[in-house]
């Protein structure tokens, strides 16, 4: 049985041809499969980075490792003004470095929260990835520094330069690495392209790839990290054919008037005995 996942998605305009294809196959069948336009990728001199990207390793503190907000903000957690001061030290050098302009540190001890404020060139933004520690071997070194560089080398071949990556070892967290980089915003936050993670099962790496988005590592069949506008899948099941065709038409209507825009459906009729007999994944973006 799949496991129903629905995930954030995004607008993108898309150009659809209708194809129809009956159901009662143990194949995939493809209702209205787009012929998809992919994402227009930043441009590989998005930003030209004054040295190479800093590495920091086993990093303790979180405080260190701040998120990446839909303004122009970095935003982290210290639990004092000495603390404030490491983040915002290291960051002002880093985000220089990289060629943006720190601005004014917003420190709400109320809140225990630090803004720090920064400014880039053609309206560059910056933008975080930490991730998932299940996308390799836990607690093994090695393992985790493949899947790094695996998808750095991904981030920066899509025109996202890399302006700082960490690997971090924090109490009551299992180890793990993140990555800053370089993009530009879009329309809408889920427009940007950004490195992210879909968590699916049985996400079908092809259609995502015609979808205009580039795969970089799916594991154990749930988690499939990839680089472009935020998507999502989620699976229905029904026993009847007309219900499955009904649902469709209604998820495709429902993303519409939610702004967004519809992948395609992919369709199963399940084996004898099973929970019921058919089973439909829907992929749309939001």
């Amino acid at each position: 049985m799949r496991q129903i996942a629905a995930l954030s998605v995004l607008l993108l305009a898309v150009p659809f041809a209708a194809a129809q294809s009956t159901l009662g196959s143990m194949d995939f069948h493809f209702i209205d499969v787009p012929e998809v336009r992919g994402f227009a990728p930043a441009a590989p001199a998005l930003v030209a980075l004054e040295s190479a990207a800093p590495l920091m390793e086993g990093v303790k503190q979180g405080f260190l490792l701040p998120n990446a907000d839909r303004q122009r903000n970095l935003l982290s957690y210290p639990k004092n003004a000495a603390e404030n001061k490491a983040f915002v030290d290291l960051w002002s050098g880093i985000l220089s470095k990289a060629g943006f302009t720190p601005g004014k540190n917003d420190y709400r001890t109320d809140l225990g929260m630090s803004f720090l404020e920064y400014s880039g060139k053609d309206g560059a933004v910056v933008r975080g990835f930490m991730a998932e520690p299940r996308l390799f071997k836990p607690k093994d070194p090695v393992d985790l520094k493949a899947s790094m560089a695996l998808v750095s080398a991904a981030v920066e071949d899509a025109g996202l330069p890399i302006m700082a990556s960490f690997t971090s070892e924090m109490e009551h967290f299992l180890p793990t690495y993140h990555l800053y980089y370089v993009t530009k915003p879009g329309i809408r936050p889920e427009d940007t392209v950004q490195v992210r993670l879909l968590k699916a099962e049985g996400a079908d790496a092809s259609i995502l790839a015609n979808a205009g988005v580039r795969v970089v590592q799916q594991v154990d069949g749930f988690f499939t990290v990839f680089i472009g506008p935020d998507l999502g899948m989620v699976t229905r099941s029904s026993d009847d054919r007309a219900v499955v065709e009904k649902r469709i038409e209604e998820f495709k209507a429902f993303i519409v008037a939610q702004g967004g825009r519809f992948i395609t459906a992919v369709v199963r009729e399940l084996p004898p005995g099973s929970y019921r007999k058919y089973e439909f994944d829907l992929y749309f973006f939001r």
